[in-house]
């Protein structure tokens, strides 16, 4: 608050009370204070939106989130947080050819790339192959530069590209010990679920009941009575 303006501290506090256990009340606060939004800096408003729409999403409102993360682009065009989370939004509803057309001309960036990749690889789109040898070659950059910070895209390249979800699941376990973000959460549930790893599913479900988060897209890739009921 003291460091900060007081709508940038709104965001903060209600993006922390969102994932421990108030995401719906968060998530109607934060949408109170969009009338400020026509009057704040672009980068602001764009943050502002991408942080209601991870909501409705952890809520289960893929149009709502939708709605809100079109409305973060018109704020601010090239923001690649922005359009990452719009195409993992797509992938995760069956809509790779938007993705192809959301990404155009976004290569240079490598968790866009990649989201071109895990686009090409489902439509069997003819630059699939140049995406994917794009994004291995940077993936093996990093790992010669021991750089762990791609951890996440390494686990869904191998999940979702590479068709190595052990691999993924183990890039996934090492990089939820430094970074637990709701696209971290989620690639981890996804690689626990199709490796039948049911220590992984007993550790995530322990997390969410000690923090009280909530994301319903999880169910979709875990039982979300098992999660309620696992140990």
């Amino acid at each position: 608050m003291r460091a900060a303006d007081e709508f940038t501290a709104l965001i903060c506090l209600g993006s922390v009370a969102g994932r421990n256990g108030e995401l719906a009340a968060s998530y109607r606060a934060l949408l109170a204070s969009s009338d400020l939004g026509p009057r704040l800096p672009a980068a602001l408003r764009a943050w502002h939106l991408s942080v209601v729409a991870e909501m409705a999403e952890r809520l289960g409102d893929d149009r709502a989130a939708e709605a809100h993360l079109r409305a973060a682009l018109q704020a601010a065009t090239d923001d690649p947080y922005v359009k990452s989370a719009y195409a993992d939004l797509l992938l995760r509803t069956g809509r790779a050819p938007e993705v192809i057309a959301l990404l155009a001309g976004s290569e240079a960036q490598d968790p866009l790339l990649l989201r071109l990749a895990i686009a090409g690889h489902r439509l069997r789109s003819p630059e699939a192959a140049r995406w994917t040898q794009a994004y291995e070659e940077r993936l093996r950059t990093a790992e010669r530069d021991h750089d762990n910070t791609h951890l996440r895209e390494q686990a869904m390249y191998l999940l979702e590209v590479h068709g190595d979800a052990a691999a993924a699941l183990e890039s996934a376990r090492r990089n939820w010990a430094a970074q637990r973000e709701p696209a971290d959460l989620r690639v981890y549930a996804r690689a626990a679920e199709r490796t039948h790893a049911t220590a992984d599913v007993a550790l995530i479900a322990r997390w969410l009941r000690e923090t009280r988060y909530e994301d319903r897209s999880l169910c979709a890739f875990i039982a979300c009575g098992a999660l309620e009921e696992a140990p």
